[in-house]
């Protein structure tokens, strides 16, 4: 082992190029260790070579080593010259080197041949130099095949099934009718826990599969997003409008920062097509309760917008208001230019703080979009709103409030009874809370 020696440690180098420890030997750890092996080199010596404990390389190779049988692996097989041990008296040749038949499956005389290489470290027969010649069983370390086995046993333990036939028909029972009424695989396990014995990642494996009456286009994040447009890099900044100065993304963020104890409201509103009526979907999503609060406008403009406002602050008095809402963020959209008549109450004075992100960044807003999404499973692009009433947007907001947000600790915005705005806002808005297996988020809600 000169070029050990004259060489830095495989251990050094290992850890210089990856600091995480590695539980399973690597396939350059393999190679190294039949290298080792072969030069006859101590299993103690080999472990701190690889920086490896003395056991893991012990486990390695037994585990791993290939078995390589002889016919006649019995301890007296050398000197044993017994003929016709099999019943056939007329045959005079050896019993130990018949090719026809095993001496050991008739000789009361056998005694199988025990190897102390094999029996005992180093486990195989790598570097013995009477290999060729041998009689006994032999066992050889070969990294490439170790590393092929490793790679098996791995990927067996996660191809197979680890529930019975009557146990996977009960979780499709169960999974699947929730997956068609439009939940995600995530709420329908973390509202499941204790009845789905596998974890998120297997029922993700077991959907790809078509173990499951649902398919994998039933989920709605199946299909792969449009890649998002890139922005010209040299495309000039028009200048702030008149009704954003002093309500911009970095005036809000500077004002948060002063009055952490306020809360945050992202607004926005909710198209449908513009054929016949042009009612319009209204929504307010305080960021500490997670709640969606789904107003329905007749037309989408500035006069409606502040007459939903003021009809908030109305039933909720002036001071609830100003608790529950103080800060509104919302996008460029021409329905919240009026500025002035947002933030001003219907008795006189500030009632909230209004600012604005940057055009085209809904990402400054994630909880309301986030949100949105969630109508939009109800409400698909593309269809009118002017069959909606006021009875359908109260389904509405009880389902989609009723449904668990992972940003919410997998928890419903109605189970979040700390963060929750004052009763008053909950009964201007009829919320309920809907059983998780009976939400539905699908077209079917509205029928």
């Amino acid at each position: 082992m000169n070029h050990c020696k004259e060489n830095k440690p495989y251990n050094q180098v290992e850890k210089e190029e990856h600091e995480v420890y590695r539980k399973h030997l690597s396939p350059e750890e393999r190679a190294w260790l039949q290298l080792l092996l072969e030069q006859g080199e101590p299993l103690a010596s080999a472990a701190r070579y690889l920086g490896r404990n003395l056991s893991t390389v012990c486990k390695e190779i037994k585990r791993y080593r290939i078995h390589r049988s002889v016919k006649h692996p019995c301890s007296l097989s050398c000197a044993c010259r017994l003929t016709g041990v099999c019943g056939d008296a007329y045959c005079t040749r050896p019993c130990n080197l018949c090719k026809l038949k095993r001496c050991s499956d008739f000789c009361e005389r056998f005694c199988v041949a025990n190897c102390p290489t094999v029996v005992n470290a180093p486990y195989v027969c790598n570097a013995c130099e009477k290999y060729k010649h041998c009689r006994m069983d032999k066992y050889l370390y070969d990294a490439v095949i170790a590393q092929a086995k490793a790679n098996d046993k791995k990927s067996l333990a996660r191809s197979h099934k680890v529930l019975s036939d009557a146990q996977l028909r009960a979780l499709d029972d169960l999974i699947s009718p929730l997956i068609l009424r439009g939940q995600s695989l995530s709420a329908i396990y973390w509202n499941h826990l204790s009845e789905i014995p596998v974890s998120l990642r297997t029922l993700y494996s077991w959907l790809s599969l078509g173990y499951f009456t649902a398919k994998p286009l039933d989920l709605r994040q199946m299909v792969s997003r449009k890649p998002r447009k890139a922005l010209a890099k040299n495309q000039e900044q028009s200048p702030t409008p008149n009704y954003r100065q002093g309500r911009s993304y970095e005036d809000f963020l500077s004002f948060t920062q002063r009055h952490p104890e306020l809360d945050v409201t992202e607004m926005d509103t909710v198209l449908g097509t513009k054929e016949g009526a042009a009612q319009t979907l209204f929504t307010l999503c305080p960021r500490r309760s997670g709640l969606l609060l789904i107003q329905l406008l007749k037309y989408n403009r500035q006069s409606e917008v502040i007459a939903a406002l003021d009809a908030l602050e109305q039933r909720i008095g002036q001071l609830k208001f100003k608790e529950t809402f103080p800060i509104l963020l919302t996008d460029n959209g021409s329905e919240f230019k009026n500025v002035t008549q947002i933030e001003r109450s219907v008795s006189g004075g500030r009632r909230c703080f209004l600012f604005f992100c940057h055009p085209y960044a809904s990402w400054e807003k994630p909880n309301v979009e986030q949100a949105h999404r969630l109508i939009r499973y109800v409400l698909p692009k593309g269809i009118s709103f002017a069959f909606l009433n006021h009875g359908h947007i109260r389904i509405l907001n009880a389902h989609i409030n009723s449904y668990p947000r992972l940003s919410k600790a997998r928890k419903a915005p109605l189970d979040q009874v700390a963060q929750l705005p004052h009763k008053n806002v909950l009964e201007y808005f009829s919320l309920r809370r809907i059983p998780c297996d009976e939400v539905n988020l699908t077209p079917n809600l509205l029928k």
